[in-house]
């Protein structure tokens, strides 16, 4: 598999082959992407209680509106 990166993703991407941090830039992307799938497994469910609590939050009335939110800030 080929895959292009804009020159920002591909600097980075050199950068940490040149440090010695990864040997190969198939290495960084694996790390990566690793990272990626870990992140994904921890944060999505807890993010979805999160929502999910917020609703029936709100369908109880317990929330704010958006103009209180901002004038709290």
């Amino acid at each position: 598999m080929n895959i292009l990166l804009n020159p920002e993703l591909e600097k980075l991407v050199t950068e940490k082959v040149r440090s010695g941090e990864y040997e190969t830039p198939e290495a960084v992307v694996q790390e990566a992407l690793h990272l990626l799938l870990e992140w994904d497994a921890q944060d999505l469910p807890e993010t979805r209680d999160a929502v999910q609590r917020a609703l029936k939050q709100s369908e109880r009335g317990e929330g704010v509106s958006l103009e209180e939110c901002y004038a709290d800030a």
